[in-house]
């Protein structure tokens, strides 16, 4: 779930939140973010690091291929 370009987060019968799931990571407010603060810390953590640490490499790839092109 984690390596998806879109996630959507579902409320009964309604979209309650979609988008990737770094931006929902990183908006503490949003759902998915309080579902990944609400198990274990150190879980947690490894989620934020495996989500956020593989976009870090994502952005610095573009950027080098866009130096190199």
């Amino acid at each position: 779930m984690l390596s998806f370009r879109r996630l959507s987060e579902n409320n009964l019968d309604h979209v309650q939140e979609y988008d990737t799931p770094e931006h929902l990571l990183l908006n503490e407010e949003s759902a998915f973010s309080k579902m990944v603060q609400s198990i274990s810390a150190a879980n947690a953590q490894y989620l934020r690091n495996l989500v956020l640490g593989g976009e870090e490499n994502i952005l610095g790839r573009e950027e080098t291929s866009q130096l190199d092109g």
